[in-house]
C-alpha cells in the first residue's frame, strides 16, 4: 500500500513537472474565476438598473499616498469641482485622512463616505463593497483616479457612467493569472460610456497592450498632468562664477525614482566639481529613505542631503538650478511639470513619459537609465553654462505653458465630463 502511495505521488509529480498540465490547470482556474467574476457582477447591476441616478451628481474615488503625485492630483480634483456645478461625494479610504485632506475637504465642504482600506487580493469583496456605495450613493457618473495600476479595476464591471484615470502603467507583473482574469473580465463590461485616461502617450501605449485582447472598441485618452499657478516665476538665475549650485529631486525614495543610482550620479558630480559646491537635495520620503541615508553616511558624501517630505516646495524650486529625475519607471512625473513651470532645465532618463515633458537639447537632457556617467556629465555641462542652463529653463517653462497649464488641463476635463454628461 504505501509502495503504491509512494508510486502515486511520483507520478503526480511527474505529471506536475510537464508544463503543458501546468497550463491546462492554469486555464481551468482563470475560466473559474472569469465566470464567478460575471456571475457576481451580473445581478447587482441589474439591480442598478432598477434605481434612479441623481443628475449632476459624481462619486469620485481617489487613491493616494500619504504624498505625492497622486495626492497632489486629487487636491487639484477637488479645486477643479468645486468651480464647476456637479455634486461631488467622495470616497475616501481611512489611511487617506490626514490633516490636509481633511483640510481640504472642509474648505470645498463636500460629502465623505469613509472605506476600509483596499485590499487588491480581495477583488470580490471589493466589487461587492463598491456597489454598495454606488447603490448607495446613485451618482450619474464615477470618477476614479488610480496611482497602482490595477486597483479599483472592479469599478469597470459596474453599469455606471465612468472616468478611470491611470497614473501608472502595467508592468510585467500585471500578468500573472489572477491580474490577467479580472482585467479579461473588465474587458467585457468597457463600452463607450467608461472613458479610460491616462497622462501621457508612453503609458497610454503600455495600458493598450494589457488592455486591448481583441477588444478593438476600448480606448485610452491621454489628459496630461499639471501644476496650478496664478503666476509663472522668472526663469533668470545667476549669471558669472558662483561658488555654490543646487541639483534638485522631489518624490518617493524609492526603486521607481532610482534613489540609489541617483546617489551615484551626486558623488560623481560633487567629485567633479571641484572648484564649488554642488548640494543635490532630494525631498521626499519613501521605502529607501533610510537606506539612502545610509548610503550617504556610509560614503562620507559631502552637500548630498535627503530632507525627508515638505509640504511646500516653492523655495526649493527657486533656489535649484538643475532638476534631476533619473527614475526607473515614470509615466510622466508631476515633480518634472513643477521644475519647467519654474524654469528649470531638467535631467532625466529615457523611460516612461519623461522623454516627452524633456526633449533632449532643448529643456534639459535625456539619459539612458544605467548610464550615471552621462547623467553626471549633462548636469555638469549645465552647471557650467550660465546661457545654456537659462535658455534650456525658457524652453522648459514656454513648454509647460503651452502644453500642461491649468487652464489647458481644465478644458481637457471638461471635453471628458462634457461626453458624460451631455
Amino acid at each position: 500500500m504505501r509502495q503504491a502511495k509512494a508510486t502515486i505521488g511520483k507520478c503526480i509529480k511527474v505529471l506536475m513537472r510537464d508544463m503543458s498540465v501546468r497550463n491546462i490547470l492554469k486555464t481551468a482556474a482563470l475560466v473559474l474565476f472569469r465566470v464567478m467574476l460575471i456571475v457576481i457582477a451580473l445581478p447587482l447591476n441589474a439591480i442598478l438598473l432598477l434605481v434612479n441616478n441623481n443628475k449632476n451628481k459624481i462619486l469620485l474615488i481617489p487613491e493616494f499616498g500619504k504624498f505625492g503625485g497622486t495626492k497632489t492630483y486629487f487636491l487639484q480634483l477637488l479645486e477643479y469641482y468645486s468651480k464647476l456645478h456637479y455634486e461631488v461625494v467622495i470616497l475616501l479610504q481611512q489611511d487617506q485622512m490626514d490633516d490636509d485632506i481633511i483640510d481640504a475637504i472642509a474648505l470645498y465642504d463636500y460629502c465623505v463616505v469613509p472605506s476600509p482600506n483596499y485590499n487588491k487580493k480581495n477583488v470580490i469583496r471589493n466589487l461587492v463593497r463598491l456597489w454598495r456605495v454606488i447603490y448607495s450613493v446613485r451618482p450619474e457618473v464615477v470618477v476614479s483616479s488610480i496611482g497602482n495600476f490595477g486597483n479599483f479595476l472592479e469599478l469597470i464591471y459596474i453599469w455606471k457612467k465612468m472616468i478611470y484615470i491611470m497614473h501608472v502603467y502595467p508592468e510585467a507583473k500585471t500578468c500573472r493569472w489572477k491580474a490577467r482574469a479580472v482585467i479579461d473580465v473588465a474587458r467585457i463590461f468597457i463600452n463607450n460610456k467608461k472613458i479610460l485616461v491616462t497622462v501621457s502617450d508612453y503609458a497610454k501605449r503600455k495600458i493598450a497592450e494589457c488592455w486591448h485582447g481583441g477588444n478593438k472598441n476600448i480606448q485610452v485618452q491621454v489628459v496630461g498632468n499639471t501644476v496650478r499657478s496664478d503666476k509663472f516665476p522668472n526663469t533668470a538665475t545667476a549669471i558669472g562664477k558662483r561658488k555654490s549650485y543646487c541639483v534638485l529631486t522631489v518624490g518617493h525614495v524609492s526603486w521607481t525614482k532610482n534613489s540609489e543610482g541617483w546617489i551615484t550620479v551626486a558623488e560623481e558630480v560633487v567629485k567633479k566639481m571641484k572648484d564649488c559646491i554642488v548640494k543635490f537635495i532630494w525631498l521626499g520620503d519613501g521605502p529607501e529613505y533610510t537606506k539612502c541615508k545610509k548610503l550617504v553616511s556610509e560614503r562620507k558624501l559631502k552637500h548630498v542631503y535627503f530632507f525627508g517630505f515638505k509640504s511646500n516646495t516653492s523655495d526649493y524650486y527657486r533656489n535649484a538650478d538643475v532638476y534631476f529625475q533619473p527614475s526607473n519607471m515614470e509615466s510622466q512625473g508631476i515633480a518634472v511639470l513643477e521644475a519647467m513651470m519654474y524654469g528649470i532645465p531638467c535631467v532625466v532618463s529615457n523611460i516612461g513619459g519623461l522623454p516627452e515633458s524633456v526633449i533632449d537639447g532643448e529643456n534639459g537632457y535625456v539619459v539612458d537609465v544605467a548610464d550615471s556617467r552621462k547623467m553626471a556629465d549633462r548636469i555638469i555641462s549645465l552647471l557650467k553654462n550660465d546661457e545654456k542652463r537659462r535658455r534650456y529653463g525658457k524652453n522648459g517653462q514656454e513648454k509647460f505653458i503651452a502644453l500642461h497649464a491649468y487652464d489647458r488641463w481644465c478644458e481637457k476635463m471638461n471635453e471628458l465630463h462634457d461626453r458624460l454628461f451631455g
